[in-house]
């Protein structure tokens, strides 16, 4: 709540003292996400460390990304597969309590990449310049949304899941669907990593 902001900086400022300063880049998440997160850390895969840089990456070493955008801009993440052959899949979880299943979906279906593979969502084609296979413009309502990118070394679900869901109930789903892989495959690896999407209206 943003009512915790204030109080929160202060205790951090007395703890840190003089010696470095505290700068206010605190995002305050709406109820949903707090309650995202945390069934995303009840998975039964380790949360990635390797988001040094953008593009956003899921490998060994971990720090937040935040993407910001405005009405009527694409939606484009930037992301780099793991140190390992990996099937990657993308959520986005909005403010509202539902996730859209941006990978794999009926216009970007789930494919494997080789180790360290750099890979787009929202680009035009990097060589053909072909307009994306999925392209979706930012709309209201605005706000702090996250999206989620899982690695696995198998496929963890067959199919399609709908394109918007509760996201209740698709977590559910996905930590029995990780369990069950990794009962089934003793080389199972995976991993998954977060940014904050940030929306508007306008740039002011």
């Amino acid at each position: 709540h943003e009512d915790h902001r204030a109080p929160l900086l202060a205790a951090l400022s007395d703890q840190l003292g003089d010696s470095l300063p505290l700068q206010d880049h605190l995002l305050i998440l709406p109820a949903p996400q707090c309650a995202t997160l945390a069934s995303l850390d009840q998975l039964d895969l380790p949360q990635s460390e390797e988001q040094f840089t953008d593009p956003m990456l899921v490998g060994d070493r971990s720090q937040v990304q935040t993407y910001s955008f405005v009405a009527g801009q694409r939606l484009i993440i930037d992301l780099e597969a793991p140190d390992y052959p990996a099937f990657v899949y993308l959520d986005y979880f909005d403010a509202d309590g539902n996730v859209i299943h941006l990978v794999p979906s009926a216009q970007r279906p789930l494919k494997i990449y080789e180790p360290a593979a750099l890979f787009s969502i929202g680009r035009p084609d990097p060589v053909t310049g072909a307009a994306p296979a999925l392209a979706l413009e930012i709309a209201a309502p605005f706000g702090q949304d996250i999206a989620v990118a899982y690695a696995a070394s198998h496929p963890l679900y067959d199919g399609f899941r709908p394109f918007v869901e509760p996201a209740e109930a698709y977590l559910t789903f996905l930590q029995a669907q990780i369990s069950t892989v990794r009962n089934a495959r003793e080389d199972f690896r995976g991993e998954w990593a977060y940014l904050f999407v940030v929306t508007r209206q306008n740039r002011n």
